[in-house]
């Protein structure tokens, strides 16, 4: 799965790693129950002090993928988060920011098949996460997991 997660080849110019790949067994409580499985983060940095996450969680089906997309959905609709424009990615996304911090942390969740990529971005005191970047973030990990998924 770590894989599918991109590299320092794929950033746009000024993105670095913060950190290498991290793959661990996630334990994911949700409405339906608890899940188990596979989990991918990596973390990226710009030379303007931005910061980027991608996690990838591995789940047994498309249904359960779905229904975890769908319960996350609503769970960013409460009153502390504002939906975000953005063209659909993978199978099914949803894009939100929060107003908790300064600045404020902006968010895509993406399907791709049995996979969920959460894909976050930070940005510095008065200058919020360019959305374009995360938008073009989510859709890299999308193919590359789409990929990863077709043998």
């Amino acid at each position: 799965m770590a894989d599918a997660l991109p590299n320092s080849f794929d950033l746009p110019d000024g993105w670095l790693l913060a950190a290498l790949p991290v793959t661990t067994i996630a334990t994911l409580n949700h409405d339906s129950g608890t899940l188990s499985g596979p989990q991918a983060t990596v973390s990226y940095t710009d030379d303007a002090g931005m910061t980027a996450d991608v996690t990838l969680y591995a789940l047994d089906n498309t249904e359960i993928a779905q229904v975890l997309l769908e319960e996350l959905a609503l769970s960013s609709s409460d009153g502390s988060a504002r939906p975000l424009d953005l063209p659909a990615i993978g199978d099914g996304s949803f894009a939100y920011e929060t107003g908790i911090s300064r600045p404020q942390p902006r968010f895509v969740v993406v399907r791709t098949g049995a996979t969920i990529a959460l894909v976050s971005g930070r940005g510095e005191e008065g200058q919020p996460f360019d959305i374009g970047h995360l938008e073009q973030l989510a859709r890299l990990v999308s193919d590359r997991v789409r990929t990863a998924r077709t043998p």
